[in-house]
């Protein structure tokens, strides 16, 4: 913690330096709280929307239940049939324009170690160029041990998104070096995680296939995105209001 300084005042008198940074205000106590009478039915409405948005986030959760067994079939099966152009995304429309778009981005679940070792060890990559047989896989090739940090960890990989050691041990000893100096512990704290190497979301589609993927979703699935679309025919979204018009007198 820095020391204070005081800064002495024409008078004399010791002021307090002021910190310079903004702060966040003091969090209201139970004490602390005012009941005012109002006329207005802010309360009612704020509190009423509040309850729809309970309701909604429970009725989207039930639904995103519902619709995403189908929509990783779908992602397994047109992926495992088109290996060289996969997609990220499903697009939904039903019959009256409405689309709900589903993703799997290039981000998947954190899965131990031993549970993905045991993977890849029972899968076999299809066959490539004139090999006539499955062969075995190498999890290097596909999973990494990398690190993660309080801050911005994608400075601890290289240009291909590899983990880089020279990188990870440069910054972590400037880190050491300034905490020494002011003598404070390091500020930044890091810890080993497995992920999948950056080709790996496109490279699964050409070496496995459609059952060994369907497989490598249930050990490490992707983490999912679903996206509410514009109505293909009126362009505003499903439940949208419909803009008060303004009459002239």
């Amino acid at each position: 913690m820095a020391k204070a300084k005081t800064k002495q005042r024409e008078s004399g008198t010791p002021k307090l330096e002021p910190l310079h940074v903004v702060l966040e205000s003091k969090p209201l106590k139970k004490g602390d709280v005012v009941t005012i009478q109002v006329g207005d039915d802010y309360p009612t409405r704020y509190n009423t929307a509040s309850s729809i948005a309970k309701q909604a986030a429970e009725l989207m959760g039930s639904l995103k239940s519902a619709i995403l067994p189908d929509a990783l079939e779908r992602f397994l099966d047109i992926n495992g049939t088109n290996p060289f152009e996969p997609v990220s995304s499903i697009a939904y429309q039903d019959p009256d324009g409405n689309v709900l778009r589903v993703s799997f981005p290039i981000k998947y679940k954190e899965v131990p170690v031993e549970a993905l070792e045991k993977l890849f060890a029972s899968i076999r990559r299809r066959p490539q160029d004139e090999e006539e047989e499955e062969k075995p896989v190498d999890i290097n090739d596909y999973i990494q041990r990398t690190v993660v940090g309080t801050f911005d960890s994608g400075a601890f990989q290289g240009s291909d998104g590899a983990f880089d050691k020279k990188r990870y041990d440069a910054i972590m000893g400037a880190m050491e070096e300034v905490a020494k100096k002011f003598g404070i512990a390091n500020p930044l704290t890091t810890q080993e995680t497995i992920k999948p190497l950056p080709r790996f979301h496109t490279q699964r589609w050409v070496d496995f296939d459609i059952a060994t993927n369907r497989r490598i979703s249930t050990v490490m699935p992707n983490q999912t995105q679903f996206s509410p679309c514009p109505n293909v025919v009126t362009g505003k979204m499903a439940g949208e209001p419909e803009p008060t018009e303004t009459k002239n007198e």
